[in-house]
């Protein structure tokens, strides 16, 4: 992911999608807020431990088009426009700043009194695209430029401030976040059938293969279930331990009992 920063948004009024988190609230748990300290102080599980406690302090994340802090991140603002899969909210984000960079060259073209490239169209420059009249001045809508300022392509907008909708107007964020929620179960299911097919193969080819996994954390008392990482997979798990209590820190052998791609299913057992 990458940070595109007020200096370069905000005042070129750039419509984007910023991805927003409020800061954590630790006054109302104290309780809490001391075992996730006394985890970092003691470096349980080398801090995956707190890291794993930690997240429950954190609210989940908005995207709008209103410019406010990043807790997680640190960070004033934040647009999320770059990961391993091309989602449709980053192809949007680059669209925008495609046309940004478009419009300030036309401004240049439009100072110099140049002619505007008949390739451009509005779909390129998330505007009408300017013509020159025989006069040597330009027409939008049947509407005369005004001055070639900067903004020039934008001065009715920018000078009252108002006409912002009018840029990309056919950019809808939200239309970009609903698929990409609707997505993410895909996803998870794809990632997870792709990781249980990796342990097959290798408890194919091992049987007698032992994993090791820190204990992470408590999930659920009541049924003795423990969030688990697995140092060779890089991956989470939900454990039931039958033969007893787990803290924080413990480490696990672990074998395959059973695993199915197809439903999903991983099932393991505790070396002793």
């Amino acid at each position: 992911s990458s940070t595109i920063t007020t200096t370069t948004s905000i005042p070129n009024k750039i419509r984007l999608a910023y991805r927003a988190q409020p800061p954590r609230d630790l006054r109302s748990r104290p309780q809490e807020k001391n075992v996730m300290l006394d985890l970092l102080e003691h470096n349980i599980g080398d801090g995956l431990c707190h890291a794993f406690y930690a997240r429950r302090f954190f609210a989940p994340a908005t995207v709008s088009e209103e410019v406010r802090p990043h807790a997680g991140l640190g960070l004033d603002c934040y647009v999320q426009w770059s990961s391993p899969i091309r989602r449709l909210a980053d192809l949007q984000v680059h669209t925008v700043v495609k046309r940004f960079l478009r419009r300030q060259k036309v401004n240049q073209l439009m100072s110099q009194g140049a002619e505007i490239p008949s390739i451009l169209t509005p779909g390129l420059l998330g505007c009408a695209v300017p013509i020159k009249t025989d006069e040597g001045t330009y027409e939008w809508d049947n509407e005369e430029y005004v001055g070639y300022g900067d903004n020039a392509i934008f001065a009715d907008f920018f000078d009252d401030g108002d006409g912002m909708e009018e840029l990309d107007s056919d950019i809808n964020y939200q239309d970009g976040q609903g698929l990409a929620r609707a997505a993410r179960n895909v996803a998870r299911e794809s990632q997870i059938y792709w990781l249980y097919e990796y342990i097959r193969r290798q408890v194919t080819e091992d049987p007698d293969k032992v994993y090791k996994a820190l204990v992470l954390g408590c999930t659920n008392p009541t049924k003795r279930q423990y969030a688990i990482y697995f140092y060779e997979l890089g991956f989470e798990y939900r454990f039931v331990n039958a033969d007893g209590n787990l803290s924080g820190g413990d480490v696990l052998k672990l074998k395959v009992s059973t695993v199915s791609p197809q439903n999903g299913q991983l099932l393991l057992t505790r070396v002793v």
